[in-house]
């Protein structure tokens, strides 16, 4: 009776998720009590506080995800897809203990749409037009940057469909794979059973694919595997946490990239962030259709694209550090701004 219950509960609440947008779903277990907060738009918000069930809810939800039910004493990530005869939406799931209780917190994907383009994700298609030039006629390596939850894996997605699109053999390593591409190759990581980001990266190294998508560079092995692609004559397409432009330069240096290779082999940077708008039907002030948030929940990131030319190689290989290259790049209209 109580997994029934549960299962309810899990439905009603994925069902409230999704109506109103939810980018992520979080639930705070203290002993039996559960918190449940949605955020919409960017920020947090109260959903509903549960006085019982907690515990059999967080089996659940680990269950759905294929993690151990039985241990809530370690970090566990994992994901489902969650199909209610309507729509399916692929669900992101990570735990982790607190002293107060198990902490999880589930990433909706319903928002992802399969044909949206790169024009559709909000970039301009003066850049859109750039950056597909650069794609289709280069080797190298293509960064994403911004902060956690920018959509940065949607803007992959639109570049793994346009190259595959072009007749380019496309293969991804991602962890999890957030959405199926019918015309792509995807590996998922599985750390469990020995299906590592670097075992598979070295693998498909030796695959005859022309694009390799890495979900992130996130420590110096992968970014080893990634250099190596890149100098093998691939495309490599991969995002990195940064907070701007030249930022996500420093992060691959952080990462064992040598900066003068790093401006030999990368032909574009990607930076996008969200910025949060007025909701439309309230110009800020709260209403039923932002939930009371003033801030419009339909959100598109901001875009910066830069294409690298020779001057820019020159510019990053001479700078004597990142404070020096931001200013020189301030100082130039050809800057990494556009």
């Amino acid at each position: 009776m109580e997994d029934i219950q549960s299962v309810i509960f899990i439905q009603e609440i994925l069902d409230a998720a999704l109506s109103k947008r939810v980018t992520d779903v979080h639930f705070h277990l203290e002993e039996e009590r559960l918190r449940v907060l949605f955020r919409m738009g960017g920020q947090i918000k109260p959903h509903l506080t549960l006085l019982t069930q907690g515990k059999s809810i967080s089996r659940r939800i680990r269950a759905l995800a294929k993690m151990d039910i039985s241990d809530a004493r370690l970090p566990q990530d994992g994901s489902f897809v969650w199909d209610d005869g309507f729509r399916s939406c692929q669900i992101r799931v990570a735990t982790i203990p607190t002293i107060q209780g198990e902490s999880m917190v589930l990433r909706l994907m319903d928002h992802l749409s399969e044909e949206e383009s790169l024009k559709d994700l909000g970039m301009s298609e003066e850049d859109e037009h750039r950056l597909k030039g650069a794609l289709i006629r280069s080797v190298g390596l293509c960064l994403v940057a911004g902060p956690t939850n920018a959509g940065k894996t949607t803007t992959l997605y639109s570049m793994m469909r346009f190259l595959s699109s072009m007749g380019r053999d496309v293969v991804s390593v991602e962890n999890p794979v957030e959405q199926r591409l019918q015309e792509c190759r995807q590996v998922e990581v599985r750390e469990r059973i020995g299906l590592t980001f670097d075992s598979t990266l070295r693998s498909l190294l030796r695959q005859d694919a022309d694009v390799l998508m890495i979900g992130e560079v996130r420590d110096e092995s992968t970014a080893k595997v990634a250099m190596r692609a890149t100098l093998s004559g691939r495309l490599v397409i991969t995002t990195t946490h940064a907070r701007d432009l030249v930022g996500a330069l420093a992060r691959l240096e952080d990462l064992g990239f040598p900066r003068s290779l790093a401006a030999d082999v990368l032909i574009a940077i990607v930076f996008q962030q969200f910025d949060n708008k007025p909701c439309p039907h309230c110009s800020g002030a709260g209403c039923a259709e932002c939930h009371l948030s003033g801030i419009d929940i339909i959100r598109q990131p901001k875009f910066e694209v830069k294409i690298l030319s020779d001057d820019d190689r020159v510019t990053i290989s001479s700078a004597e550090d990142w404070g020096q290259l931001r200013q020189k790049f301030r100082q130039s209209p050809a800057g990494l701004t556009k």
